[in-house]
């Protein structure tokens, strides 16, 4: 008879679910959705000021405008989030700390 112990359990579906969201995070990749270069100017004057990077280079690096984390697909609460992120460069938290 062939015995699993619960943690080698675990560990195997844990394993299943990260490389799930890996496989998912590769194949999201988000486009910066186009500005005027005026606003674009004034978004990464904005960046500057709250020392983070400019939205597009965030977005293509798949980091957060403001506070620089790291981002990915699962790291938003819904469609919206992920459309904002696309807009903005700024990650949930950030999102979720406005106003």
């Amino acid at each position: 008879m062939n015995f699993i112990s619960r943690s080698m359990c675990y560990r195997v579906t844990m394993s299943k679910i990260y490389n799930i969201h890996q496989r998912q995070d590769k194949e999201w990749k988000p486009k910066a959705s186009p500005k005027p270069p005026e606003v674009e100017k004034a978004l990464n004057a904005i960046s500057a000021l709250e020392g983070g990077i400019p939205r597009i280079e965030a977005i293509e690096t798949m980091r957060c405008a403001k506070c620089l984390d790291e981002i990915f697909e699962n790291s938003f609460r819904d469609q919206v989030s992920k459309d904002e992120y696309e807009i903005s460069g700024h990650c949930q938290s950030c999102q979720d700390n406005w106003g």
